[in-house]
Formats: C-alpha cells, structure tokens, sequence
C-alpha cells in the first residue's frame, strides 16, 4: 500500500478508562471511515487508526495499492489534476478526524498538536512542481518516481510508467511555482525542543516506594481494504 495520507493528533487530558477509550475510539473510526467513503475518490484503500491514552495520542493512517491509486488519478484527465484533487480530498478527511477527535474535549478549552500530510501524494506533486518550474529534469524527477513507488511487485508498474509519462510531457512555467507543504491546522502548535532540566540536589530523606502506575492502553482499528472485514485490538503499552 502506497501512504496518501497520515493525522497526528496530541490531546493533553488525563487518561480514560479502558472502557471509554474503546467507545472513543469506535466512534472516531466509524465517522473518519464514513467521511473516507463519501469524500476520497478511489475505488479501494486501506485503513489504520490507532489511539493511545496517557493523554490521548491519535494516528490516522490512509493508503492505497497502485492499481487503485492509477484508477484515481486517471479519472480526472491529468496527473497533476488526480493528484491535486485526491491530495485536496484527503486533506479534507484529515480535518474532519482532527475535528471528531477534539470534539468530546471542547469544554476543555484545549489546544490540541495536530500534523496532516498526504504522504506520497505530497512528493510526486513537488516533483511536478520542480519540474515546471525548470528546478528539476523530467529524468531526474522519474528516478526519484522509480524510488518512491516502485517495489517487489509488478502492480506499480502502470502506475510508475503513467506518471513517468505524465512528467515527459508536464509544460514548463517561468514563473516560481510554491512548493505544497505538509499542513498544520491553524490552532495546532508543535512545541520546540525543552530547555534542560536542571540537576535537582540530593536529599538526605529516604526514598519512599512508589505505587503501581495502573496500565495505559492503545485500541488499534485496521481495515486492510474497503471490504475487508474491520479489525480491534486493545493492548497495554
């Protein structure tokens, strides 16, 4: 499966019990899923959501094999049309999950860290990009398509060769084309590094045992295709 789309999500909340992680978790997964099959137009792909407490971590995971990939692109005339439509589609089922997975914790006032990317998509639309504007040679941008996509099996073959193709023929601007970029939502803020901790003084008091912490847990939902069956796992971590 090729990567097409990934949603990191950081909640800063004390931890649920195991019982209301999962009923989060299946409700995050049921409506990211329907958002998925009434918004992406690809005939099949997969799905992985994880969430993890000890405040909440969530991570979306969206991909899709070759052939649905090349059967997506293609039905809208042109490489760089496929690839800026299904980027723009799953951009928008990335905010629709950051959305759902706040929403239970608004009253919280929080200002959560969420990071969305379109994986795959995101480099072969740099490499369109770079060559138009004349940054890059339509060789040297279908060698980086062979690293990308190409793997031990002949299924990428259409779809390497379709986008090889597509890269000969992309007409050259002038002008600076902006690169896209991977996303922030406007209210996510990913921290910079923490300054050192300064060396605490020894105590002369002895040291008291501590309790046991109780277990965290992560619920794990994957659909390896759109009609494969749904599958769950809950584990300590």
């Amino acid at each position: 499966m090729i990567d097409i789309g990934t949603t990191d999500i950081y909640i800063n909340v004390p931890s649920l019990s195991v019982e209301a992680l999962e009923r989060y978790s299946t409700h995050l997964f049921d409506d990211w899923e329907r958002q998925i099959a009434g918004t992406i137009s690809l005939n099949d792909y997969s799905l992985a959501l994880h969430v993890e407490e000890g405040s909440i971590k969530v991570l979306g995971l969206i991909g899709a094999s070759a052939t649905a990939l090349l059967w997506g692109i293609s039905q809208y005339g042109s490489v760089i049309s496929g690839l800026e439509i299904i980027r723009s589609q799953v951009r928008d089922v990335s905010q629709c999950l950051a959305k759902e997975a706040v929403r239970p914790f608004d009253a919280n006032h929080l200002e959560p860290r969420i990071k969305k990317n379109q994986g795959s998509l995101t480099h072969l639309q740099r490499l369109f990009v770079k060559v138009q504007s004349g940054k890059m040679s339509a060789e040297e941008a279908m060698d980086h398509v062979q690293v990308l996509l190409v793997e031990d099996t002949d299924e990428y073959d259409p779809l390497v060769q379709f986008i090889c193709d597509a890269l000969k023929d992309a007409p050259h601007y002038p002008e600076q084309i902006p690169l896209p970029i991977d996303e922030y939502i406007p209210y996510g803020i990913i921290p910079g590094p923490r300054p050192p901790k300064l060396k605490s003084t020894k105590s002369n008091q002895p040291t008291l045992p501590q309790p046991p912490e109780n277990p965290l847990y992560r619920v794990e939902f994957w659909r390896e295709s759109r009609k494969d069956d749904r599958k769950v796992r809950v584990t300590a971590v």
